[in-house]
C-alpha cells in the first residue's frame, strides 16, 4: 500500500509547493535587495545633505564672523573719533580758561603797575587815594567772588 502524505498530497504537488516556496523566497530576496539598495541611496542623499548643511554653515559662521569683525573696527574707529572730539574740546576749554586767567592776571599786574608809579611820583594824596580805590575793588571783587562761589555746605 502505498503511504499517502497526512495533507493527501502527492509527491508531485510537494514538489509543486516547494518550487512555489522558492520562487517567493528567491522574489523577497530580490525585493530585499532592491531595498537594501534604496536604503543605501537614501543614505547616501541624506550624508551629501549633511555635508552640504555643514558647509552652509560654516559659510554663515564665516560671514557672521566677518560681519563682527567688521562692526568691532568701525566700533573702534567711532570710539577713536570720539576720543579725539573730547580731547579737541578739552583743550579749547584749558585754553579759555587761560586766556581768563592771562586776562585777569594782566588786568592785576596793570593796577600793580600804576600803584608803583603813583607811588614813584609821591605824592601821598595820591598813594593814599590810590591805595582805598585798591581796597575797595578787592572788597568789592571778593564780595563778588563770594556770591559767585558756593559755601562749603552748599555741596
Amino acid at each position: 500500500m502505498a503511504k499517502k502524505s497526512p495533507s493527501g498530497r502527492g509527491k508531485g504537488e510537494r514538489t509543486d509547493a516547494m518550487a512555489a516556496l522558492q520562487a517567493a523566497n528567491e522574489e523577497l530576496r530580490a525585493k530585499l535587495t532592491d531595498i537594501q539598495i534604496e536604503l543605501q541611496q537614501e543614505k547616501n542623499k541624506v550624508s551629501k545633505l549633511e555635508r552640504e548643511k555643514m558647509q552652509e554653515v560654516r559659510h554663515e559662521q564665516h560671514k557672521s564672523a566677518a560681519a563682527v569683525s567688521e562692526l568691532r573696527a568701525k566700533l573702534h574707529e567711532e570710539k577713536l573719533r570720539e576720543l579725539h572730539s573730547v580731547r579737541e574740546t578739552l583743550l579749547r576749554q584749558h585754553e579759555s580758561e587761560l586766556l581768563r586767567v592771562i586776562k585777569i592776571k594782566d588786568g592785576e599786574i596793570q593796577r600793580l603797575q600804576a600803584l608803583v608809579n603813583a607811588l614813584r611820583d609821591g605824592s601821598t594824596d595820591k598813594v593814599k587815594s590810590a591805595l582805598m580805590v585798591e581796597v575797595k575793588e578787592e572788597s568789592t571783587s571778593g564780595l563778588r567772588g563770594r556770591a559767585l562761589t558756593p559755601a562749603a555746605g552748599d555741596h
